[in-house]
């Protein structure tokens, strides 16, 4: 009866290590990489969030590395609780367009009340296209105002 029930728990063992090892993917560290770590929340231990980035101190094994966490000493993570940290290495920023304001400019302080006539357009804008933008407008008065209303789309 003991080799039944060893046979068929060495079976289950297998066959859950085949499934698992066919999603694992295997992650190595080394020291000075910057890393997320997996760690507690201060306010509530049962919840955890991702924090970082913190420099590897030491790789111990395989699985098991000391990470530099700012203000505590080093902890000893299992990789699991590891994942890379990436740079952001692209600067996202504005260019201005040769001829345009530098500084970013909002224009029509309106509080609906007032005619779409009354709306103060941008000077920079050609007269043709601020008479499409006022024929858009026209077109659309009740979409472009400050008072609240209903949508009647969906049925």
């Amino acid at each position: 009866m003991m080799e039944v029930v060893r046979d068929s728990l060495g079976q289950a063992q297998e066959k859950q290590r085949s499934c698992y090892d066919e999603k694992a993917r295997l992650r190595t560290f080394e020291r000075g990489d910057n890393v997320m770590v997996f760690l507690p929340l201060k306010t509530d231990k049962l919840r955890a969030a991702w924090e970082g980035p913190h420099a590897v101190l030491d790789r111990l094994d395989d699985v098991t590395y000391v990470v530099a966490i700012r203000d505590r000493k080093p902890k000893t993570v299992y990789v699991n609780m590891l994942k890379p940290y990436y740079d952001r290495k692209e600067m996202v920023f504005w260019v201005p367009i040769e001829g345009t304001p530098e500084e970013l400019v909002m224009y029509g302080d309106w509080d609906g009340e007032a005619g779409i006539e009354e709306l103060c357009l941008p000077d920079h804008l050609p007269s043709q296209d601020k008479d499409q933008l006022l024929a858009a407008l026209k077109g659309f008065e009740t979409v472009f105002s400050n008072t609240p209303g209903k949508m009647d789309l969906f049925s």
